[in-house]
């Protein structure tokens, strides 16, 4: 059996969007400024990892060490003052139990949860930065004007009427996983 031309049209159209739409992410992306590292890529790491057991309830804070804020890494803890080191994170003992490099001191502390190499890189990098902390009003400004964007380089938002939370309502996906929900064209 042969096909026409006009059969193939619509398999062919759907290689050309998702071709656009990688085009489109492969395009030079504006580097983040630090504030705009910390609020989309460091502070849901730490927030999602860390405060649970650290500043979360005031009356369960493990360790003395309250991380809800930047003075709270710089202040250390009941056995750590140099958790945080700004601009230099060979010498932050974050990066050492992060990376779960020292027994006595592996966090998250289940296995399970252990940062990515990804999300790793993530706060080495917003220690490189100075391990800036801008202000909620500040967060919540970079976040809402990075939402506005339909493509980022983490990938495209599809419009939904919403999702059970805002990680999900905002979330990004890869154009190669969301190719069948591409209009034709």
């Amino acid at each position: 059996m042969r096909w026409s031309r006009a059969q193939h049209s619509p398999l062919r159209s759907r290689l050309t969007a998702a071709l656009l739409l990688t085009a489109a992410l492969a395009a030079p992306v504006t580097a983040l400024t630090p504030d705009e590292h910390f609020s989309l890529k460091a502070f849901p790491i730490l927030k999602e990892k860390c405060f649970s057991c650290h500043g979360e309830d005031p009356n369960k804070i493990k360790g003395e060490l309250n991380l809800l804020t930047r003075e709270g890494f710089l202040g250390g803890g009941e056995f750590i003052d140099t958790l945080l080191v700004p601009g230099k994170p060979a010498e932050s003992f974050l990066m050492t139990v992060i990376k779960w490099e020292d027994g006595d001191y592996e966090m998250p502390p289940k296995e399970n949860d252990r940062l990515t190499p990804a999300q790793i890189t993530e706060i080495e990098t917003w220690i490189k930065n100075a391990a800036p902390w801008p202000d909620d009003k500040t967060r919540e400004t970079i976040l809402l004007a990075e939402r506005a964007k339909e493509v980022t380089e983490d990938g495209i938002i599809i419009k939904s009427s919403g999702g059970t939370s805002d990680a999900w309502t905002h979330r990004r996906y890869k154009p190669a996983d969301i190719w069948a929900f591409q209009p034709v064209r």
